[in-house]
Parts: C-alpha cells; structure tokens; sequence
C-alpha cells in the first residue's frame, strides 16, 4: 500500500470511528424563567441525572446520549423555529417534554413534529385538547387533567363536601378546569357553588372572599401556578378562613410553602401524576435518588418534577433501544414508543397506538409542615 493509499485508509478508519461514536441526540425546548421555567427547570435536572447515568454506564450501544436544552422564552413562534433549527442541526431521536399551553398549541397546530419525523414526550400543561385527537408524534407520560379533578371531585363528595368551589388563574388553563369541576361534581353527587377569577399580578379581593363566604363552600380548589396560589393561601387564612384547599399537580408543595409561609400551606392537598419521590416502597425511587445524588450538590433536587423527568428520560432511552438504538431514528423511536411496555421498577409504563398515554396513576398527597406532601 503506497504512502497515499495509507493515509486514505487512515483517515477513513478515524472517520468511523467518530462516526461510530457520535452522539445519540434528544433534545428539549422550553421557557427558561418566570413560572413556566420552574417545571423546566425541575424536569430538565431529573432527565439529565439519567441520561448522565446511562453515559457513564456505556451509553446506548457504545454512543452518549446527548441532552440539548434551549430556551423559548415562552414564545410560541420561536418555539417552532428552535424545533425545526434544532432537527436541522443535531437530528434528535426525540424532544423531551414541551412547557407551556401557547407554544403546545402552536406546535400541534402548525402539525411541526409530523413534519420533522421526531417524537415529543410529555407536555405541560397535560390538558385534554392536546390530545385528542392522537398525533402521531405527540406522546404524554402522565393522564391528562381531567383525570386528576375527576379523582379530586369523587373524593370530595365521598368525604360529604358536596358545596365546592374553585378559584382559578386567569388564563385559558385555569378558565378550561371550571367546566370540568363542574361536570365532575355533578356526575359524582356534588355542585360547583362558587367560581372566582385570580387575576396574574394582583392580590384576592375582600369582595371575593366575601362571596365565598356567602357561598356556604365545603371545600375549595385551586388552578393557579405556586405564587399566586400561595397569595391566595395565605389571604384565607389570614381572614379566617379554614376552608379545605385542593389543587392538581401543577402545584408545587415546596413552592407553595414558600410563597404562602409554611403554617398557612399546611393541609392543603395536592393530587398528583406520579408516585412519591420520597417513598421507599418501589424500586424505582430508590434509584431515582440514587442518580440524582450522582448529580452536584445544587442540582439534587428530588420533587414530582424532576421525578417526571428522570422517568421521561428511561421511557425515552427503553425506546432508542427498541428502536434499533445507536442507529434509531425519530421515525424509528416514535414506532417503539408506541409498543412500549416496561415495568420501571414497580410502576408500570404502557403506551397504546390509540391513547399515546403511558401512566394511569393519579394519588392525593397532603402538604405538611416541611413544605412536603404526606400521602
């Protein structure tokens, strides 16, 4: 072999051998600040504890996972186009988890994922008209809302809190939950007594409270990110008034803790998506903390949250595997997810052609002094 022939043969032995370690790309799109960069925030940490876990084990067939995180501000146009420069740039296996309802809506409208071949698991927030009906590329970890205000409507009823009422965000996923409060409540035996309006940036009313008051409610629950819900907290409590509290995952304890002072978030109840990230009864959680503590000391943060995260991230992995793993493709990863079945360690993660939906969990914890929930 002649002095040129070699240095071919060389440069294309190297040239396969980065290929063959290049890296298997999932990515995640989301708003970085305000209330929506708290979940992202939350959901990024515990993915990444896992895809840093997998990579120091080997990776996937010899290749790392490569996590990519940028920032859309909240802007659903620029949403779009961080997805299509993403695809274009590092070709994803999959997106991970998309925060906020604008840029949901506009990804689905716009039909992007279907364009790109690429899938996206998890949405927040999980309301039932981003899923029907089923798109091809959009799966979701979790039930959808629905199913949570369901349980928290029958529970009511069957402890004989039949009077409810609900104070909502002033924004279309607070004003989407009151019809199915009510509806809920009425198919379980109850009656949705009292509707009120919290508006972003501004304190509860006396007047409002007063109507509540008048109202005769048995209980109440809460569609409003972790600040405004802790204002309103601690503006009842503060007038007096013990009325029960409910809200749905969305509600952070710890963040409601903080925003409405321990003693006033203290029993209000919170539903919740997945199992509790403290417990030691699955398998699961105790590696859950195991890889999270592998993470540096400000990052450990073990909430519902990151928990979502970190499962998100082993759903995403089992199906690059199924999918053919270091050489899958979207198309390749989206056909796997949909057959996917796994027993993470005691619970079960089983998506269907028709649903797209892999949890049927749904639980109902009670916030405790520590800004914890007790379930």
């Amino acid at each position: 072999m002649n002095k040129m022939l070699r240095w071919v043969f060389c440069a294309l032995c190297v040239f396969s051998a980065v290929g063959a370690r290049a890296d298997i790309v999932i990515a995640q799109v989301s708003p970085q600040q305000g209330f929506l960069g708290f979940y992202t925030t939350q959901l990024t940490l515990g993915a990444q504890a896992y895809f840093q876990a997998v990579n120091s084990r080997g990776g996937v067939d010899g290749q790392r996972i490569r996590f990519i995180v940028q920032d859309d501000g909240g802007n659903p146009e620029q949403t779009v186009a961080l997805y299509e420069s993403i695809a274009a740039k590092y070709a994803p296996v999959a997106f991970l988890y998309q925060v906020g309802p604008g840029s949901i809506a506009r990804l689905l409208e716009q039909g992007t994922l279907d364009r790109l071949h690429i899938p996206l698991l998890g949405t927040l927030p999980a309301v039932d008209p981003f899923r029907r009906p089923v798109r091809p590329y959009v799966f979701h970890l979790r039930r959808g809302d629905e199913f949570e205000i369901t349980k928290i409507a029958r529970h009511l009823v069957t402890i004989g809190n039949r009077r409810v009422a609900v104070l909502y965000f002033g924004d279309p996923a607070g004003e989407g939950a009151v019809p199915i409060v009510k509806r809920e409540l009425g198919a379980a035996g109850g009656s949705l007594v009292f509707e009120g309006r919290v508006e972003p940036n501004q304190p509860i009313a006396d007047s409002m409270l007063r109507k509540l008051l008048e109202a005769n409610a048995q209980s109440a629950i809460m569609f409003m990110p972790a600040e405004a819900a802790g204002a309103t907290v601690a503006a009842l409590r503060q007038k007096g008034i013990e009325l029960p509290l409910y809200s749905v995952s969305y509600l952070d304890p710890a963040s409601l803790a903080q925003a409405a002072g321990s003693r006033h978030a203290r029993g209000v109840a919170i539903s919740q998506a997945f199992p509790n990230p403290l417990s030691n009864k699955m398998p699961l959680m105790g590696e859950f903390r195991r890889d999270m503590a592998a993470m540096p000391p400000e990052q450990r943060k073990l909430s519902s949250f990151s928990l979502e995260g970190y499962i998100a991230a082993r759903v995403l992995v089992e199906a690059v595997r199924a999918g053919g793993g270091s050489k899958a493709t979207g198309k390749e990863v989206r056909s796997a997810l949909e057959r996917l079945n796994l027993d993470m360690g005691g619970l079960a993660v089983n998506f269907r052609p028709d649903t797209h939906v892999g949890l049927d969990f749904v639980d109902i914890g009670v916030v405790d002094d520590a800004g914890r929930l007790l379930y």
